[in-house]
């Protein structure tokens, strides 16, 4: 399982690449291209205001995992005290899961190769209950490191949240929710969530259904037809946060240069 998702991480670490490449030659302003200022990591910036769900999930990939990894000596220590000796490496494998699970904006281009998948199998509720207590206990460096990280984070997680719901209300949704119908979707997809997260949703259910449960399956005709009908959605949705973005990193650049001096340190 852990090789399935090494192999996922480079494949996703490959996009990272192209996109910091690709932006790295038109946003010196951003990272810090003015001479003698010191540049800030675009990918630290995909981790902490993210435009783009590719670029997002490679660099949750790279951070959340190195935390992980960071931390683990004394969570290890404290999931044996618990009974779960050597388990660490479950908790890296479910960090792996949560960063490809949790992005608010999707990885069209990683879903439209490999398709949604289920990720791995889910821990026992008690061990969670247990990674959750030692998480919270940990001292470590990495983990106030995080801890820090996601106040500021924040930020951009309801910017991202109001643009979704701003873009959803115009007609660059309603073609986008018209060619999903078309391509066989449900006109109402489910009442618990905002309707391009409704869609997505649907997506992955259809996917799993299709390719029943196998990770290598590959992306199934609605998934495709997802990822066609949306890209120019959240084309527009990425559009409308590079000025959010560039005015978050004006306003918290010494933020962010020292938190990615801290990462420097253990990550």
């Amino acid at each position: 399982m852990i090789g399935k998702w090494m192999r996922c991480s480079v494949r996703v670490a490959a996009i990272a690449v192209v996109l910091v490449v690709s932006a790295a030659c038109s946003a010196d302003d951003e990272t810090g291209g003015e001479q003698g200022q010191q540049s800030l990591d675009p990918v630290l910036l995909d981790y902490m205001y993210p435009t783009n769900g590719d670029a997002a999930e490679a660099a949750r990939l790279q951070f959340d995992v190195g935390v992980a990894q960071a931390s683990g000596e004394g969570i290890a220590e404290c999931l044996a005290d618990k009974g779960y000796p050597g388990s660490y490496s479950a908790v890296v494998d479910d960090v792996r899961f949560w960063a490809e699970a949790m992005n608010t904006l999707p990885p069209l281009a990683r879903i439209a190769e490999e398709g949604m998948g289920s990720g791995p199998p889910r821990a026992p509720q008690e061990f969670m209950a247990a990674k959750a207590e030692c998480q919270g206990r940990d001292t470590s460096k990495a983990t106030a490191w995080s801890t820090k990280r996601w106040k500021l984070h924040f930020t951009s997680v309801k910017k991202t949240r109001a643009t979704i719901g701003a873009v959803e209300a115009t007609p660059v949704w309603e073609e986008a929710r018209a060619c999903l119908i078309e391509a066989g979707a449900p006109a109402e997809p489910g009442p618990d969530s905002g309707p391009s997260q409704g869609y997505y949703q649907w997506a992955a259910s259809a996917d799993a259904l299709f390719n029943g449960g196998r990770e290598d399956a590959g992306p199934s005709p609605d998934v495709q037809a997802y990822v066609r009908c949306v890209r120019p959605f959240y084309d527009e949705v990425e559009r409308r946060l590079d000025k959010p973005r560039r005015d978050f990193v004006e306003k918290h650049r010494e933020q962010l240069l020292e938190l990615q001096a801290e990462y420097a340190a253990f990550g």
